[in-house]
């Protein structure tokens, strides 16, 4: 038999994993694997019968031997009831051999296509949801370091900003000189982006009155 079988992590939270002995969870899954994926043909009871996905036809000595070592007939036998009881299989037996059908097998079996399908469309949607969280870290890193360097964010002042600020200082700065001045450098100051242009006024200010007899840079604009 080949293929492949499909385990959600679900299971783990269920009373018939969580309540189960580690020889039951061996026969569990390998149950599991015995069962037909697609539909097959069997004898049973002397008849010919056609196996629906999920069901086969075994004996307690067939499903200890595929347990491998460590599971007894009687883990076997005990596994069966349990399961049973908890609506996970049916179980039809006769001197010749069993019939086991797990209940539920279309719920979360599915045939290779759809399965294919399934895992392709979760693919995408993860390398989408990945490609936008890169996207989105890499803008905010680079916020980030904008306000590690910045200790804020730094928004230009409008000219109307710098003249009331001005009138505030009373001082003789043009603000439009300085709102020019500084856009034609991108404000920059120095090889810096600026933190602090009414830090930058305060600046002005002082070499207004220390350039006495020098024209300041500002106004050679």
């Amino acid at each position: 038999m080949h293929g492949w079988i499909k385990l959600h992590r679900l299971l783990t939270k269920k009373a018939i994993w969580k309540c189960s002995t580690p020889e039951q969870k061996t026969i569990f899954i390998t149950l599991l694997l015995m069962a037909n994926h697609k539909e097959n043909e069997w004898i049973w009871q002397g008849k010919e019968f056609e196996a629906r996905p999920g069901q086969f036809v075994t004996s307690l000595e067939s499903i200890k031997n595929e347990c491998g070592k460590g599971v007894s007939i009687q883990n076997v036998r005990s596994a069966l009831d349990k399961f049973q009881k908890l609506d996970f299989l049916t179980n039809e037996s006769t001197k010749t051999g069993r019939r086991i059908t797990i209940l539920n097998w279309g719920k979360y079996q599915l045939d290779d296509d759809e399965g294919n399908k399934a895992t392709n469309k979760e693919v995408t949607k993860n390398q989408q949801t990945g490609n936008k969280e890169v996207t989105t870290n890499k803008n905010d890193k680079k916020d980030n370091n904008d306000k590690i360097k910045t200790g804020v964010k730094f928004t230009p002042p409008s000219v109307n900003e710098i003249k009331d600020y001005c009138t505030e200082r009373n001082n003789n700065i043009d603000p439009e000189q300085f709102h020019a001045f500084y856009s034609a450098k991108g404000w920059m100051v120095g090889s810096n982006k600026m933190k602090d242009w009414k830090q930058a006024v305060i600046t002005w200010e002082k070499r207004d009155k220390s350039d006495s007899g020098n024209i300041p840079e500002y106004r050679r604009l």
